[in-house]
């Protein structure tokens, strides 16, 4: 029985330790250097579909201003017809009123001359 027990102790022994650290890595790889130059082409790209964005923003935000100036416009020329028809209309409404204040002047001095008869 003891060489089994030999056999047996030798299982439970850890293996050898190896190195626990990476090996160094020296700048100018080639691993090292794809990913830097892979890093800034993905920057630039990302930087070119940004400006991209940016001028059609732009491109929109002349077309909208455009229009608001259009509009613009409308809404003033609709202010003076507004108010070319109002000066019209108080005009008419103010002869209106001397014609209607004639035409109650002559009712009343006509019922007061002739009095109703009930």
């Amino acid at each position: 029985m003891p060489p089994k027990l030999a056999k047996e102790s030798q299982k439970e022994i850890p293996p050898p330790d190896t190195a626990s650290s990476p090996p160094p890595v020296y700048r100018g790889t080639s691993a090292g250097y794809d990913f830097y130059l892979q890093s800034i082409c993905e920057i630039q790209k990302s930087v070119g579909q940004i400006e991209s964005s940016i001028k059609h923003l732009s491109e929109r935000s002349k077309i909208h201003e455009e229009k608001l100036d259009g509009v613009v416009k409308d809404i003033h020329g609709a202010k003076k017809i507004v108010w070319f028809f109002g000066i019209i209309g108080s005009i008419i409404g103010a002869v209106g009123l001397v014609f209607l204040n004639k035409i109650l002047d002559l009712v009343v001095s006509y019922y007061s001359v002739h009095p109703p008869t009930h």
